[in-house]
């Protein structure tokens, strides 16, 4: 199965991939290979054994190098599984010229790499940062930038506290023409009752920062509402609010069949009601202050998610 393809600026392209020896089971295998302009083969690089079924991805990192993402057999690494994630560099000929082995691959996984030309390159993920002490541990989004000795300048792991949903981590990241960086990913969250997916769509700086000076493991506290398609003009206010809050709809919006629940951050059910007008007006006087969630349902379907806070 192909998994990456890129120009190289040798002319022709590279692209990686992964298969089956055998029966995909315990034995997957990945490798690399380059192309022609007309598509003959130039050379294959084949890498080992895998007991992971993520992908094999490549960057070309200066006009003399590959890095190649997979992961590598070394028992004797303290700490490690049979396959921690790695980055093989290569030259242009596919001839391995070093390899950079990051963490336990229960910890850490890289979903995907670009160049930051001549100067390294920046990769994102997943991982888990406290799996140890914790029962249950947290997925955060990971990214790490290194440069073009190969080492490792910073990482940054990042989890959206916002939805207090389960992230996917980060699947993508590209330098952008100011120094920093553009990331995206996805968060999801079970609390209205049925599955929620959210976008992650981070500005960082040249440091992988959103705010300046940022920690090793951030905690994304402040971001946009989730837009549906059917609640654009959805108003809800005053917010912040203290006594009531009203949900105002469109003049044309159907009605009918409509329920307001109000939800506390911890996704517990505080009240709900039926939509009875166009202004549907919800008491807070008996809240505590804080982060409060209205859910818009028509039957089973989610037409809104609108967050409020409650100011006492």
């Amino acid at each position: 199965m192909s998994v990456k393809s890129i120009a190289s600026t040798q002319g022709g392209g590279i692209s990686s991939f992964v298969y089956c020896p055998d029966t995909c089971f315990l034995d997957l295998k990945a490798g690399v290979v380059a192309f022609d302009a007309s598509g003959n083969l130039n050379w294959e690089l084949d890498l080992p054994y895998s007991y992971n079924p993520y992908e094999c991805i490549l960057a070309q990192v200066d006009s003399n190098h590959l890095a190649i993402k997979w992961f590598i057999d070394n028992t004797t690494i303290p700490n490690h599984d049979l396959t921690p994630p790695a980055i093989f560099f290569t030259d242009m000929s596919g001839n391995v010229v070093d390899t950079a082995i990051f963490q336990n691959q229960t910890l850490k996984e890289i979903r995907n790499m670009e160049p930051v030309w001549e100067r390294g390159l920046v990769g994102c993920g997943h991982e888990y940062p406290d799996y140890i002490n914790q029962s249950i541990p947290k997925l955060f989004g990971w990214l790490f930038r290194m440069d073009e000795n190969r080492e490792v300048l910073w990482e940054r792991s990042y989890i959206d506290s916002s939805y207090l949903g389960e992230t996917f981590g980060l699947r993508h990241v590209i330098p952008t023409s100011d120094g920093g960086y553009l990331a995206t990913g996805t968060i999801t969250n079970f609390m209205t009752g049925v599955w929620e997916s959210h976008n992650w769509l981070l500005k960082l700086d040249s440091m992988g920062c959103l705010e300046p000076g940022c920690g090793s493991i951030n905690y994304i506290t402040e971001t946009e509402e989730v837009v549906f398609l059917k609640s654009k003009d959805i108003k809800v206010y005053p917010n912040p609010a203290s006594d009531y809050v009203q949900v105002e709809f469109p003049k044309d919006f159907l009605i009918k069949d409509v329920t307001l629940r109000l939800l506390s951050i911890d996704g517990k059910l505080v009240k709900q009601t039926s939509v009875m007008s166009d202004i549907q007006r919800i008491s807070l006087s008996d809240l505590l202050s804080g982060m409060y969630y209205i859910i818009i349902t028509r039957g089973n379907e989610i037409i809104a998610s609108k967050r409020v806070v409650v100011h006492k």
